[in-house]
């Protein structure tokens, strides 16, 4: 598994690929709340790699910068708002978790976006603070959503999480959802 963020320009997981599988992309969209949500993206990514996925290799588009600053200048801002627009675009899929007690207002902003792209999957916390808005995101348009409480390492959260997705995945890559 690849894993590329915006300050790297690519590392690896320690599974070897298989050059037969095909990649598949995804992006992990939703809340950082400018660097002060726990990080999410680090227990999805090591509970994935450690995951055999016998279909595909996989690369993770992951936003999140560990030396985030929090009144970044308008260059280091304007980088990170075109990476997240090319890897969201190039992604195969997204996978958007709006987590409990968060605002997450660029994540709202990128739901709309890629409402109708049919690449979406959504995991919502009931605690988020804008629930209701993207309950009904989702169904106007057909989005996948699950209920889950949190993403956490190792937590059954997580497997039920990599579970829709590659279900999600499946589907989309056999044409049954597009």
């Amino acid at each position: 598994m690849k894993i590329i963020t915006p300050t790297d320009i690519e590392h690896w997981c320690d599974r070897t690929e298989d050059e037969n599988k095909p990649v598949h992309t995804i992006f992990f969209a939703g809340t950082i709340d400018n660097g002060n949500s726990y990080d999410w993206q680090y227990y999805l990514n090591a509970d994935i790699a450690d995951i055999e996925n016998k279909k595909y290799n996989f690369t993770i588009y992951n936003p999140r910068r560990r030396n985030w600053n929090k009144t970044p200048y308008p260059d280091d801002l304007r980088y990170q708002i075109k990476w997240e627009e090319n890897y969201l675009d190039e992604a195969d899929t997204i996978l958007m978790y709006f987590a409990p007690k968060s605002m997450s207002p660029i994540s709202l902003l990128e739901l709309g976006l890629y409402a109708t792209s049919k690449k979406i999957i959504v995991f919502l916390s009931r605690e988020y603070s804008r629930y209701e808005n993207v309950v009904q995101t989702c169904r106007k348009y057909n989005i996948p959503i699950e209920f889950i409480d949190s993403i956490s390492l190792g937590g059954d959260h997580n497997k039920r999480v990599i579970d829709r997705l590659f279900d999600f995945i499946d589907k989309r890559m056999n044409n049954t959802e597009k």
